[in-house]
C-alpha cells in the first residue's frame, strides 16, 4: 500500500491547481485524498487567477528578492576567504578546495558506501586510511608539519581551520608565506598518499620539504609584499629563499 501511495504521488508532481477543480468545486482524486485531508482547502469564488508575491522588507517587489526567497540556500562557508588568495596558485587552491569539500576517495568513504575491507594507512601502516589522518595524524604528515611550524614558530595545526588561524594577526607577508606553505602541504600529503598506494612510491620526507620550498618560492611571484624590517620576518624569508632569487613588490 506505501509502495502504491508513492507511486500516485510521483505520478501527481506536475498535476496543476486547476486539475483538481471541476465545475467550481473541489474535486480530489481517491489516491490523494488521504495527504489532502490534513489540509483545509480554500474556497472558491471564480474568477480569474492572480499570481502573488511577497514584498520584500522595503515593501516592494524585486527579482532579487524573489530569487532569495525560493532559492536554496547553503551554509556560508568560512574557510573560502582564506584560500581564494591572488597569492596561492590555482593548483594548490583547486586541491585544497576539494579536500575540505570530501571530493576524494578514501578507505573511510568505502566502508559507508558498503564495502568490507581491511583498511590501513599505506604510509605509516598504523592506522585506519581516511583523510583526517593522511593530513594531521599519520607519522609523516606530524614529522612535516612539526618541521614547519618550527620554521614559523608556531603551534602545530590538527585542522584546516588551524592553518587558517595560526598566522591570522601576524604581517602580510608572513600571512602569505605561510599559506602559501601549509596548502602546499597538505596537497603534497594527499598527493604522496595516492602515489604510495597506486604506484607504490615511498614517501622521502626530505624530497618532501624541497617540494614544499619550491613551492612556496615559485608562490613569491604572485605575492605583493612591503618590508618591516622586523628580524622575524627576515629569518623566515632567510630560510625559504637564501639560495633563490626572491622579486618585492613594495607597496605602501
Amino acid at each position: 500500500m506505501k509502495h502504491s501511495d508513492s507511486e500516485h504521488r510521483n505520478e501527481s508532481q506536475g498535476l496543476k491547481v486547476n486539475s483538481l477543480l471541476s465545475e467550481g468545486q473541489w474535486h480530489i482524486p481517491v489516491e490523494l485524498q488521504q495527504p489532502i485531508s490534513n489540509y483545509q482547502l480554500p474556497a472558491v469564488h471564480g474568477g480569474i487567477d492572480i499570481r502573488l508575491w511577497n514584498a520584500d522588507k522595503n515593501g516592494k517587489f524585486s527579482t532579487h528578492s524573489a530569487v532569495e526567497r525560493i532559492r536554496s540556500q547553503e551554509p556560508v562557508l568560512a574557510w573560502t576567504k582564506y584560500i581564494w588568495k591572488h597569492f596561492l596558485h590555482p593548483s594548490i587552491v583547486s586541491n585544497v578546495w576539494k579536500l575540505q569539500q570530501e571530493v576524494y576517495v578514501d578507505d573511510a568513504i568505502m566502508v559507508k558506501r558498503g564495502f568490507e575491507m581491511a583498511s590501513i594507512c599505506c604510509i605509516c601502516c598504523a592506522d585506519q586510511d581516511n583523510i583526517n589522518h593522511t593530513l594531521w595524524e599519520c607519522e609523516f604528515s606530524i614529522a612535516v608539519w612539526n618541521w614547519l611550524t618550527r620554521v614559523f614558530r608556531f603551534p602545530k595545526p590538527n585542522s584546516f581551520a588551524d592553518v587558517c588561524q595560526v598566522a591570522k594577526h601576524k604581517g602580510k607577508i608572513i600571512n602569505q608565506l605561510w599559506m602559501t606553505a601549509a596548502c602546499a602541504t597538505m596537497k603534497e600529503l594527499w598527493f604522496q598518499r595516492n602515489a604510495r598506494r597506486f604506484s607504490e612510491i615511498k614517501p622521502n620526507l626530505n624530497k618532501f620539504k624541497r617540494r614544499i620550498i619550491r613551492q612556496v618560492h615559485e608562490g613569491s611571484y604572485r605575492m605583493i609584499v612591503s618590508r618591516s624590517g622586523l628580524a622575524y620576518e627576515s629569518q623566515i624569508m632567510l630560510f625559504f629563499f637564501q639560495n633563490l632569487t626572491f622579486w618585492y613588490l613594495y607597496v605602501s
